[in-house]
């Protein structure tokens, strides 16, 4: 498979090679803002062909046996609806927002991803050329079907994985769904809280239920995703298990008990090191590579023998960063809606107001900012730092709902909650009133910046890192790469008066307050930053320098600028150190450590 672009704006062309010679044409895309994927199913089955906006999703599949086929439509383009596909034992699974003819809400207890629908339906629907039949029982009570990992304030689906749960002559795959949400655990459902539709052929189908295995989860995970989980047949399903004082942990979930046991753990005070060149491969040890590689991406077989213990009454041995703790707390927006505040700190931490604190956020296109394992916080955590994760509106962590109070029109929701979410670090002595710095990256760099235009002296100083600063112009210009596909997020201002008045009021570039004393900030772009171009953060550092009460000595403006570089952070581990060493030297040098 490639793919090729069309020579029009918004034209996609997907093509098969055939013996090296010629190429023939099997989907076109020519909708704009539409972006074109090829997958396959984890049983190497099939190819699945993906026709995905930021809101819904179209989904074709295609014969991996016979290539040459035309791709079958399993699931035509509806507006606010998204599914994910995967095959096992002649059944197609499919996990999808929509339920009922309705978009599904996200529920307070039990699955992941609320009471979106878990469909199967047999590959002979819909016109897809049939396979053997293999019809899958109905899923009994008593036996696993779903998992929903919860982590606290999170809901956003992480996959769908499938495995088999004990044995019997049924073979019954059953669908695990990764997830979170308020508490920390696998959350058990019924039928009221899950649904799903089975096909039973051409127009044929019922409602089945899903049920769920409910599974304990350590009291100090804040984070959970799913592992690869590439074989149907696996009795465990594997997931790496987080939070910001403890480092991944990779853990087996056997699905007959429920159980959950500890494969392995990275200590935390063991970094790669930088200084460290790899010697060059001969040519036995590449080939032994290659293999390697294949391997890895083959379904894996994991018979019970070979699977780890299970002792569901014995915690698991998981270590932490001494002295370090996590929290969450609750901002109070000017809307008297309560924004989530993951606080990182040191144990006994007293909140006096004089100590320093970096605010993060994003807030946008439904992301989730994961309360996870990320040992670049350290440094500066080591130096009595407490670092805030601020869960705004526009994010994923309480759902869709949550996503849509923030986005498009509604983006000045997610700017107020992240200045609400710095003004309770201030008031409840988490922060001095001139300590308290911020961070945001890409979307989250919008965020950011326009907190610091509605309120330059709320912040001491920020790091803008690859950051959208000049959303009004960009959404405006339908040439650039991803302006089309991002108007669901940002507004289209050309084509709705609110959705330009909207963007106007927040545009970090047009919004620069004259004559107000800004904080210090430290700018980074990429000359080869397909998704936000390198002139929107130099716009904004100009009108700083030449509008407000410019200070180079005490508060500067430095952008540094990448020529070798994209959108997303460098590969090297060397370099990303480089590139944490020096925003950390900013940082305290403008807001300073505990002593």
């Amino acid at each position: 498979m490639q793919h090729r672009e069309g020579v029009e704006e918004g034209e996609e062309e997907w093509t098969q090679e055939e013996g090296g010679e010629g190429e023939e044409e099997v989907l076109r895309s020519e909708e704009e803002g539409v972006v074109v994927a090829v997958s396959r199913t984890k049983d190497w089955r099939f190819l699945t062909l993906n026709l995905n906006t930021r809101s819904s999703s179209e989904v074709y599949l295609l014969d991996a046996h016979s290539p040459q086929g035309a791709p079958q439509l399993l699931q035509g383009r509806q507006e606010g609806v998204q599914w994910f596909v995967e095959h096992h034992g002649g059944w197609l699974y499919a996990v999808t927002n929509q339920r009922e003819g309705r978009l599904a809400e996200p529920c307070h207890r039990g699955g992941g991803v609320g009471r979106a629908a878990i469909r199967r339906g047999h590959i002979g629907h819909r016109g897809v050329p049939p396979l053997p039949r293999h019809p899958l029982p109905h899923p009994h009570p008593a036996a696993p079907a779903a998992a929903a990992p919860a982590a606290p304030g999170e809901r956003s689906v992480t996959g769908a994985e499938s495995v088999r749960g004990e044995s019997s002559s049924s073979h019954a795959c059953r669908e695990v769904v990764t997830g979170g949400e308020e508490g920390t655990g696998l959350e058990e459902g019924g039928k009221e809280e899950w649904g799903g539709e089975e096909w039973r052929g051409e127009g044929e189908s019922r409602e089945v239920e899903v049920w769920a295995r409910a599974v304990q989860l350590p009291e100090r995970v804040c984070h959970v995703v799913a592992g690869g989980n590439q074989d149907h047949n696996a009795t465990d399903m594997r997931i790496m298990v987080s939070s910001p004082v403890m480092p991944e942990a990779v853990c087996a979930v056997h699905m007959p008990s429920g159980a959950l046991s500890l494969l392995h753990q990275e200590p935390y005070d063991r970094q790669p090191n930088p200084h460290h060149q790899q010697q060059p491969q001969q040519p036995q040890q590449q080939q032994r590579h290659q293999q390697l590689q294949h391997q890895q991406e083959q379904p894996i077989d994991i018979s019970p023998s070979t699977s780890p213990p299970h002792s569901p009454s014995t915690p698991l041995p998981l270590s932490r960063v001494p002295g370090l703790a996590c929290q969450r707390v609750w901002a109070r927006a000017e809307d008297g809606t309560a924004v989530p505040l993951t606080l990182i700190h040191h144990e006994g931490r007293r909140t006096d107001a004089t100590g320093p604190a970096l605010l993060e956020g994003y807030g946008a296109y439904g992301e989730v900012m994961a309360a996870d394992w990320v040992p670049h916080r350290l440094p500066l955590l080591h130096r009595g730092w407490t670092i805030a994760l601020a869960h705004t509106r526009g994010g994923g962590e309480l759902g869709h709902a949550w996503h849509e109070a923030g986005r498009g029109e509604q983006k000045r929701r997610a700017v107020g909650d992240l200045m609400a979410c710095a003004k309770y670090l201030v008031r409840e002595g988490w922060a001095g009133r001139d300590r308290l710095a911020a961070r945001g990256s890409s979307g989250g760099g919008f965020l950011v910046a326009a907190a610091v235009n509605a309120d330059p002296s709320l912040f001491q100083a920020v790091v803008l890192d690859v950051p959208f600063l000049d959303g009004l112009a960009s959404m405006c210009n339908p040439a650039l790469p991803l302006t089309v596909l991002d108007r669901h997020e940002w507004g289209d201002p050309l084509a709705s008066p609110a959705a330009f008045r909207a963007l106007r009021a927040l545009c970090p570039v047009l919004n620069v307050q004259p004559g107000v004393r800004y904080p210090a900030a430290l700018l980074s772009t990429a000359l080869h930053d397909s998704r936000v171009g390198p002139w929107e953060p130099l716009k904004w550092a100009a009108r700083v320098r030449e509008e407000s009460e410019y200070d180079d000595s005490e508060r500067p403006v430095v952008v540094r600028v990448w020529g070798d570089r994209g959108h997303v952070a460098p590969s090297s581990g060397r370099e990303q150190l480089e590139d944490v060493a020096l925003e950390h030297a900013f940082l305290l040098r403008h807001v300073g450590g505990s002593g």
